[in-house]
């Protein structure tokens, strides 16, 4: 196994390790952190970690029904939909979270990890 090999799975399992502690500290404080995306780059580990209360979901849902015609979005597509992307990929959309600017549209893959989309790439979601 190559040096970058190793140190790119020892990175995924401190990322898997700092997760799990988390979630634990979540629960005792009452708060929820959803799983985040985690992408290892150039021997990097790059983490969004977003804190909410449990009124994310619904806060999401609300800005997506708020916005959908004005940013060009599927009006067919709600939050709480299945949906595939262009890829092929599966994804429980959940609406717009305007922490990000430019990866605004909040999705679920079917494992639980939350993902990040831009506008553009939101407009060729597909209804399963």
């Amino acid at each position: 196994m190559s040096k970058d090999r190793r140190n790119q799975n020892r990175l995924g399992l401190f990322y898997e390790e700092a997760q799990q502690a988390l979630c634990e500290l979540a629960e005792r404080h009452g708060v929820e952190i959803p799983r985040g995306m985690a992408t290892i780059e150039g021997q990097c580990l790059h983490w969004r970690l977003s804190v909410y209360a449990d009124s994310g979901k619904q806060y999401w849902d609300e800005l997506w029904r708020s916005k959908v015609e004005l940013l060009g979005l599927p009006t067919h597509i709600l939050p709480g939909d299945d949906v595939i992307d262009p890829d092929g990929e599966s994804w429980l959309l959940l609406g717009l979270d305007p922490m990000s600017e430019q990866m605004p549209v909040r999705l679920k893959s079917p494992v639980g990890v939350d993902h990040f989309c831009s506008i553009g790439q939101a407009q060729l979601l597909q209804k399963v």
